[in-house]
């Protein structure tokens, strides 16, 4: 019998070859993608096992707790929840890895799709969301990446990148003040039509992904996220935080739905 990782592993290798259209090809961005990941990578797992300059920002139960910091006048959340079942380690994985996985957690949450494949573990997605605020909804183009550090440790990390798809509703590019070299690239790419013709507007992730680490018959996950809105400068910080922390922790669902 296949363990799981195993499973998972086949599972994408055989969704890729179903989208080998989707197969980037071209080395530069290929060699810049994996240039972003890289940098990305390693502030997710700082943000995610560094506590300091954290505030709490509230206790959904007594396992799970949000907390709040500004890092270059930015927000970033973490969100720290316990899993009682460490055999669910890599169902897990799957789900967060699947780019229609945040269904089971997220009722705002409306399609995701892969949109660039650079390797297995290396891809391009598109994600759309019913709005929260008013009646705005939001898109994203992420990099999405998953690395297994060890057999008991795993980080899933998601980056925007500038993507110029002749959307004009909101902004049209964007400053990650976290990954430099984000900075410096972009790619071009044709916006999905029922995007184009809906309300949704574009936002964009500094940063956001996930360390699950295996902690004897338990597993903890951390869940970091960086994300520019594109609100209205009349809305207040704080109720951008509330909204902000009502999304992030969505994701205790998860702790009955794998």
């Amino acid at each position: 019998m296949r363990s799981n990782s195993v499973n998972n592993e086949v599972d994408m290798e055989e969704k890729i070859k179903k989208m080998k259209h989707l197969v980037c090809k071209n080395k530069e961005e290929i060699k810049k993608v994996n240039e972003i990941i890289t940098e990305a990578d390693k502030l997710l797992y700082k943000f995610a096992v560094e506590d300091n300059d954290y505030n709490k920002y509230s206790s959904i139960d007594k396992e799970s707790h949000l907390y709040f910091k500004k890092v270059k006048n930015t927000d970033v959340g973490k969100l720290s929840l316990i899993f009682h079942d460490s055999s669910k380690l890599e169902k897990l994985i799957r789900v967060i890895w699947d780019e229609n996985g945040t269904k089971k957690f997220d009722p705002h949450f409306i399609e995701g799709k892969i949109l660039r494949v650079y390797d297995k573990d290396l891809i391009l997605i598109q994600q759309s969301y019913k709005g929260t605020l008013g009646n705005e909804g939001r898109y994203f183009y992420t990099l999405a990446h998953k690395k297994k550090i060890n057999s008991e440790s795993y980080i899933i990390t998601c980056v925007s990148l500038n993507v110029n798809d002749n959307n004009k509703k909101g902004k049209s590019s964007f400053v990650n003040p976290f990954i430099s070299s984000v900075n410096s690239f972009s790619i071009d790419i044709e916006c999905d039509q029922e995007i184009m013709n809906s309300s949704l507007k574009k936002m964009f992730i500094n940063l956001s992904g996930y360390y699950i680490k295996k902690e004897n018959t338990s597993m903890k996950l951390t869940y970091i996220s960086s994300i520019e809105l594109d609100t209205s400068s009349l809305i207040p910080q704080f109720i951008i935080r509330k909204i902000k922390a009502s999304k992030m922790s969505l994701l205790t669902m998860l702790k009955n739905n794998i």
